[in-house]
């Protein structure tokens, strides 16, 4: 069975995106493709909470190796 190749993910990519997408909204007056923007947003940032909870628990784990 050959193994599922997990996406590299960017955070600052990821953040981009999530800017460009407000400045989307922001700008158009037009109700057409709001969905699939706040779809795309709200994965953007569970994927980022996620990296940074991640990056948390790997500062917290460096700092108190003994924890």
């Amino acid at each position: 069975m050959a193994k599922k190749k997990e996406a590299t993910f960017s955070f600052d990519t990821a953040y981009q995106e999530l800017e460009e997408i407000l400045a989307s909204l922001q700008s158009d007056d037009s109700l057409d493709g709001i969905e699939s923007k706040i779809k795309k947003a709200k994965e953007l940032i569970v994927a980022c909470k996620n990296k940074l909870r991640d990056l948390d628990t790997l500062v917290d784990e460096t700092i108190n190796p003994e924890a």
